[in-house]
């Protein structure tokens, strides 16, 4: 994503630090009231090496959170002010981890996309707790269910990157404003912490110690550095290698690769990225990019990919209409898919994807609702009931 680069810094040791972020909350007043609390304990808890990779901290951090906090103020009314402090508390609950954030902000947008189609039908809906997300007014049940975008994973690394660049002791970076997480082979989530940690943790001394180098050379390579990582389940290996050059338009460049072998995996180096930081010319924008197409097979997403978790939604969504069956309630299964714009006639010809899951759904009693979300709102969402 191309962005402006960051305008303000801060020091190491004042990362965890939460005045030096609350300055602008006062005037977000709905921010305030319903996420100030959370944001207060992401930031003090010492285990996020580096806070300012939550979106939300990085925002409020740099004073750019008045849209957010204008929304806000527009869903309170329609939603209801105790909906939503139900499920700003369920945010609450996610301690620290950038990853786990993300994560619950996806789900809980699913939440209140489901919301506002429900509330079109029913007089009222509540949000509740158990067994389900969201209570109708005719004692219709509806469980919310959110499959994480493809690029999850490479959303956190990018944001990890992007928070160095608030680090005073970092300005040294600003010179690499051009960034490409690229060559990505099968990012799951444990090389994602991994690649988190390394970004943390030792990016920042790889590229100053290169950057030096430059003076001297065109060229230069570093031995490669090895991690070693063990706990009860699994054994595994990162190693990283860097080198510096300048390329045919001169430009100096950084390349990090990454790859973890593991222990319990036949197949070596299975799990791999480069990082690429360029020098470009307009200093004042940070750009991060990853490449959309490695998510797609023939310009459209794997059916069998999405039906893995369909088939998973479908075991939790039983467990929860055998108890509300007893309470002679209804239910709703509700599943929300965010899709890239390379999907866009996957999802407007959708006639085979219907009868996959009606095929799934077998003899199931209980409504299914399929809610297909392009990423980018670059088409209209489609809702299908099964």
């Amino acid at each position: 994503m191309l962005d402006l680069m960051p305008t303000k810094s801060i020091r190491l040791k004042d990362l965890n630090n939460w005045n030096k972020y609350s300055k602008s909350l006062n005037k977000l007043f709905y921010v305030k009231k319903y996420l100030g609390d959370t944001l207060r304990s992401w930031v003090e808890n010492k285990k996020n090496l580096n806070p300012l990779s939550i979106t939300l901290i990085a925002d409020l951090f740099e004073n750019d959170l008045d849209s957010f906090n204008k929304n806000l103020s527009v869903m309170e009314k329609p939603i209801g002010e105790n909906n939503l402090s139900k499920l700003f508390y369920e945010l609450k609950m996610q301690k620290s981890d950038p990853a786990q954030i993300n994560i619950k902000t996806h789900s809980l947008s699913g939440e209140v996309f489901a919301y506002f189609d429900l509330i079109k039908k029913f007089n009222k809906v509540v949000k509740i707790e158990e067994h389900g997300d969201w209570l109708c007014d005719d004692k219709t049940v509806v469980s919310v269910k959110t499959k994480n975008a493809l690029d999850h994973n490479h959303e956190i690394i990018e944001n990890a990157v992007r928070a160095l660049y608030f680090i005073k002791e970092n300005s040294f970076l600003k010179k690499y404003n051009h960034i490409r997480i690229e060559e990505g082979n099968n990012i799951d989530d444990k090389f994602r912490t991994s690649v988190t940690w390394f970004i943390n943790s030792a990016l920042s001394e790889f590229i100053a110690f290169q950057d030096r180098q430059l003076n001297t050379w065109n060229n230069f390579k570093l031995e490669t550095i090895k991690y070693y990582f063990d706990n009860l389940k699994v054994r595994s290996i990162l190693e990283v290698q860097a080198e510096f050059f300048k390329d045919n338009a001169k430009k100096d460049v950084i390349s990090i690769f990454i790859k973890e072998d593991r222990s319990v995996e036949m197949q070596s180096s299975n799990h791999k990225v480069k990082l690429r930081f360029e020098n470009w010319p307009d200093k004042n924008t940070l750009s991060v990019l990853y490449d959309n197409n490695v998510f797609w097979v023939n310009g459209k997403e794997d059916f069998s990919y999405l039906k893995i978790y369909i088939q998973d939604y479908l075991k939790k969504f039983d467990e929860s209409y055998s108890i509300i069956k007893e309470q002679n309630k209804n239910f709703i299964g509700w599943i929300n898919i965010s899709l890239h714009p390379q999907n866009e006639v996957f999802i407007l010809n959708s006639e085979a994807l219907i009868k996959e899951i009606k095929d799934i759904k077998g003899n199931r009693e209980y409504k299914i609702i399929l809610a297909l979300n392009p990423k980018w709102n670059s088409i209209e969402p489609k809702i299908l009931e099964i």
